[in-house]
């Protein structure tokens, strides 16, 4: 995290290390460009999680669905058997 009590690089800067992944907190003034991105970096995890289909290989679980499926073919599961997997 970047102290806003350090002298400030320039926006390209600040920009390129928010774009890299970087997890930091903006300092005032700060331009419309580096918001969107910090807004961007926080919200980056959490669009692994919302995907409801997960693949391994050649077996994948869609959670929506509730159905897996291995060789695109689907495999039949009970209720209980699909909320173990």
């Amino acid at each position: 995290m970047r102290s806003c009590d350090r002298p400030r690089t320039d926006e390209a800067d600040r920009l390129k290390v928010l774009s890299a992944g970087a997890d930091d907190s903006i300092c005032k003034p700060f331009g419309l460009a580096e918001l969107a991105i910090s807004i961007e970096v926080v919200l980056r995890p959490m669009k692994a999680v919302t995907s409801s289909r997960i693949v391994f290989d050649r077996f994948a679980i869609d959670s929506t669905r509730r159905e897996a499926t291995l060789n695109d073919r689907i495999i039949k599961l009970t209720a209980w058997e699909f909320n173990m997997l």
